[in-house]
């Protein structure tokens, strides 16, 4: 059994982490990490209280090149961005970008001051603020249907690739982040599973790797990581691709349920997991 010492989500104080980058590697040496990739988050203009600024976007990337020249052979820093659907920010100089889907917009129509990619950016809901703002969202745009926001939401996460340029897909089931406090809709049901099906046939056929993100857990508002066990499942029958990451925002918790994750990820079928070094990416065995 190999022992999974590196994590590539991971933020820090130039967005909403805990730690300084600084931090975060030193706590990835004491434990025993060989390498680590920051992931902060990308300037979204629509919201700016929790993304890097294009300030701290250089700031963030001239630290990464100070940490790989101060930690050279000790620990791999490896320089990634999480890309949010919403920015249009340039991906072209990280070494990998994860695609999420935080912010939830609805279509445009032909009023919309920001059309973008079809939907309407000059308004904006978030799946993973609070509750409130999902029950809000549901009554005020889906007619009271949670299916319909759980439809838009995967169809969303679908296109990310496209969007962002990613090719990591973050928190793949992010909308359930607060079900096991508010029982606002049932994971069983057909069409939740039919949209969440979609999206997944949809990514794994363009090579993305799926993230299983302990970062619900670390925040004691989740007893199982993302995305849910039959969605792993699902994904290993197609072929797919598993990394582990603990959406790191707390240098304690850099490896936070990954023994647990591993075990997870062998009793769903997989038998390697995504690992990427300064050479690219590679299999690296469970």
């Amino acid at each position: 059994m190999s022992k999974i010492n590196f994590n590539y989500h991971t933020h820090s104080l130039l967005c909403d982490g805990r730690s300084s980058m600084e931090e975060m590697v030193g706590t990835a040496i004491e434990k025993g990490f060989d390498t680590l990739g920051f992931s902060g988050h990308c300037y979204t203009a629509y919201d700016t209280s929790y993304c890097m600024s294009p300030e701290d976007t250089e700031k963030y990337n001239a630290e990464i090149t100070h940490l790989q020249e101060k930690y050279a052979g000790k620990i791999d820093i490896i320089r990634g961005i999480e890309q949010d659907f919403g920015s249009d920010e340039p991906v072209s100089e990280y070494d990998y970008v994860i695609g999420s889907v935080h912010a939830m917009f609805p279509y445009a129509d032909a009023d919309s001051d920001d059309n973008f990619h079809g939907y309407d950016r000059s308004r904006y809901f978030y799946v993973d603020w609070d509750y409130e703002e999902i029950e809000k969202a549901v009554n005020g745009y889906f007619g009271g249907d949670p299916y319909a926001f759980c439809e838009h939401y995967y169809e969303m996460v679908s296109i990310l690739p496209q969007v962002t340029g990613c090719n990591i897909i973050g928190h793949f089931d992010l909308l359930t982040k607060f079900s096991d406090q508010h029982n606002w809709f049932d994971e069983n049901h057909p069409r939740y599973i039919a949209a969440a099906e979609k999206a997944l046939t949809s990514l794994v056929a363009k090579n993305m790797i799926f993230e299983i993100n302990t970062g619900a857990i670390a925040k004691k508002l989740r007893t199982v990581p993302y995305p849910a066990p039959w969605m792993l499942r699902r994904i290993a029958e197609l072929g797919g691709h598993i990394m582990i990451n603990s959406d790191c925002h707390y240098k304690d918790m850099l490896d936070c349920w990954f023994d647990e994750a591993a075990e997870l990820a062998r009793s769903c079928g997989f038998t390697s997991i995504k690992k990427i070094t300064p050479h690219g990416i590679a299999d690296y065995p469970l």
